[in-house]
């Protein structure tokens, strides 16, 4: 089932990729949890901070600084909108 529960374990798969320096993949899952975030209702804002966060940690790791900060700055304002 695709709702947001599937996107976090896709997510924390993605995670282990990136500790691995696997980096195609970790990308793969971090755009497959947005793509099933984007459908869901619940937590979205939050949970897709969680994901956006994640891509831009993957930037950061494979040395693409100007998409890092952009993931980053979005992330922190999907938290912001999650938050009030």
């Amino acid at each position: 089932p695709e709702d947001s529960d599937t996107a976090l374990v896709i997510n924390a798969v993605g995670n282990l990729e990136l500790s691995l320096a696997k980096f195609p993949e970790a990308r793969a899952a971090f755009d497959e949890a947005l793509a099933i975030l984007d459908k869901t209702t619940e937590d979205r804002d939050a949970n897709m901070a969680l994901v956006t966060n994640n891509l831009g940690m993957l930037a950061l790791e494979t040395g693409d600084y100007a998409a890092a900060r952009q993931h980053f700055e979005a992330a922190l304002a999907l938290t912001r909108k999650a938050h009030g």
